[in-house]
Parts: structure tokens; sequence; C-alpha cells
């Protein structure tokens, strides 16, 4: 019978199979995305008055699943949340994914999940 202490020892001396675990994380966001810098500065571009808080325009992104676009706008929203609080401005931005049932099914829950997000 294995010593569980001898083998959490074992463990813990042991170097990981992976560098960093973080990055296979479905909510991982780079800090460089390649091949994207257009559409990321198109992105910018669209979402910089919030900056100034001023509405931005709206975006509808739509294309083949994996091709970068929710990696491309958490990149842009991360990057304008950090220039938001270098600024010490009160900006708040919230990810929403409406292809969760429990999410977006009803126009009520959507609503719901915005103002948890608030915080209220």
């Amino acid at each position: 019978m294995v010593d569980v202490k001898d083998f959490l020892r074992d463990y813990a001396q042991k170097e990981g199979l992976f560098k960093d675990k973080k990055v296979l994380q479905s909510n991982y966001t780079p800090e460089n995305v390649p091949y994207r810098e257009d559409q990321i500065n198109s992105l910018a571009g669209i979402l910089a008055p919030s900056l100034r808080m001023e509405r931005p325009s709206n975006i509808f992104l739509y294309g083949k699943t994996g091709t970068g676009k929710t990696l491309a706008v958490k990149h842009v929203t991360n990057q304008i949340a950090e220039v938001a609080k270098e600024s010490n401005l009160n900006l708040k931005i919230i990810y929403l994914n409406c292809k969760l049932k429990r999410v977006a099914d009803t126009e009520y829950r959507l609503i719901a999940q915005i103002c948890r997000e608030m915080g209220h």
C-alpha cells in the first residue's frame, strides 16, 4: 500500500507536464494575439469612445467556430479595462455568452444576468 504522504511529496517535487496550465482554460486571453491585428485595431477603434465615457457603436461579429472572434473581443476589452484603470475611469466591461441558454434564452434572463454582472 502506498503511503499518501510519500506520494504527495514525490508529486510536489516532480516537474509538471505544463509550463502554464492557464493557457488551456477557455477564459484565457493571451497578451499578444498574432494574425488578428486588423480585426483588433478595428474593434479598438469602435470601442475606444467608451474611454471618454461615450457610447461606442454596436458590434456584430459572426464567423465559424474557433476563428478568434471571442479572443479578439476579450483582448481588446482587457486592454480598454487596463487603460480605464490607469486613468481612474469608472468603466466596467462585462462579457455574456448568449449561446448559454441559462443566460440569454429570454430577455428577462439576459437583463438579470447583466444586473448580476453589474453588482445589483
